[in-house]
């Protein structure tokens, strides 16, 4: 799959930092692909509070359903 690099989405991800800090989540991420080119691909924290955890990254999984309901409260 392609990947697009832009700052398209800056707001986007400073939106979901915010948010992970607001909720004391120790990871975010968002991964957004249109017409099968990744056009945003962001990672923040850790797998857990532990210093020694491992940080977030492509390999990660997250629930979907609490990312979807960020994501539409952004839209709306």
């Amino acid at each position: 799959m392609l990947k697009l690099n832009t700052n398209h989405f800056q707001a986007l991800n400073e939106y979901v930092y915010n948010i992970q800090l607001a909720i004391h989540a120790t990871a975010a991420a968002t991964y957004i692909i249109k017409n099968d080119v990744v056009v945003n691909e962001w990672y923040s924290g850790r797998h857990d509070f532990s210093e020694d955890s491992r940080p977030v990254n492509p390999k990660s999984q997250f629930n979907v359903g609490s990312s979807q309901v960020i994501l539409i409260k952004y839209l709306a």
